[in-house]
């Protein structure tokens, strides 16, 4: 899971925390009304999915109504309890009806023949689960608030970003894990496929491929992604290198026939041939691959 998209999914909520800031009623009124526009343009676009999108449409419009509108002094003065238990409540749901808010996120990252396995789900409700405290971690900062006026507002903003930075730490280095973990599976299956045993493709080199293919399949290129898959995790090789070949010369296919790809795309791709290069160093010569 890339905690950065993680982000960019809570962005209308980051966006009406920083611009609501202080106790300017303008402020609050700007923050709330760009949230809401920013929870509609990422609902249309798909950035944003699931019950957060929800939990955000809900909540925005009701603070458009009661505060931009209505400025209903009860309801400004806890919506940060309001703000933050709305993104608990939602998480809690995902949880109890079985789809964890993060789980669509973290799919654009592995292989579809890999959302079934226990691990990936289990990943899942971890990662949620994680952010459900974080959530609820808030929302008593929110309720504590008032209580200790004497501290002052940014002391409780900084409180909340602390809490929200160690949730994205947590989710880079769980998801950095997992991904380690899916590329040693790969290398044990790896071995057992091939007769001699090689050590051509190292864990970090196999982690590498798994995560083209990820990438492929999130910019809409299934068939390669697909056949990729089945080099790597379904076919019998003899040895590593007939691998690295045949990989090799798929994505080679892929480049010629594909002029227009994104920066992260081009930048996997050459890492990725860069260490087919030291098995295959004059592949760029070569046919197409065997069908």
């Amino acid at each position: 899971m890339d905690a950065l998209k993680l982000l960019v999914a809570f962005s209308p909520w980051i966006a009406f925390w920083i611009i609501s800031a202080g106790h300017s009623m303008v402020r609050l009124q700007i923050g709330i009304c760009v949230a809401a526009v920013l929870v509609l343009v990422m609902g249309i676009t798909k950035l944003h999915r699931g019950l957060i999108l929800w939990a955000g449409v809900v909540f925005f419009a009701f603070a458009v109504v009661t505060v931009a509108v209505l400025e209903n002094l009860r309801v400004i003065q806890h919506l940060g309890v309001l703000a933050s238990s709305t993104l608990f409540m939602a998480t809690l749901l995902s949880i109890v009806i079985g789809q964890p808010f993060t789980e669509s996120y973290a799919r654009e990252h592995v292989p579809s023949e890999l959302w079934e396995s226990p691990k990936f789900i289990r990943s899942g409700y971890t990662v949620t689960g994680v952010w459900g405290f974080i959530f609820l971690a808030n929302t008593l900062v929110n309720v504590a608030k008032p209580y200790y006026p004497e501290l002052g507002e940014w002391s409780f903003r900084g409180v909340e970003l602390g809490i929200l930075v160690s949730g994205v730490a947590f989710t880079t280095v769980y998801s950095n894990l997992m991904r380690k973990n899916r590329a040693s599976a790969g290398e044990s299956c790896l071995q057992s496929r091939t007769k001699g045993g090689t050590n051509s493709m190292s864990q970090t080199a196999f982690a590498e491929f798994d995560e083209l293919v990820s990438i492929l399949r999130s910019e809409g290129h299934d068939q390669v992604a697909g056949r990729l898959h089945t080099l790597l995790h379904e076919t019998a090789w003899t040895t590593g290198s007939e691998l690295m070949g045949e990989v090799g010369l798929e994505i080679l296919t892929f480049q010629r026939s594909t002029p227009s790809m994104s920066p992260e795309l081009q930048k996997l791709i050459g890492r990725c041939m860069d260490v087919i290069k030291r098995v295959w160093p004059a592949i760029d010569t070569n046919a197409k691959p065997n069908k």
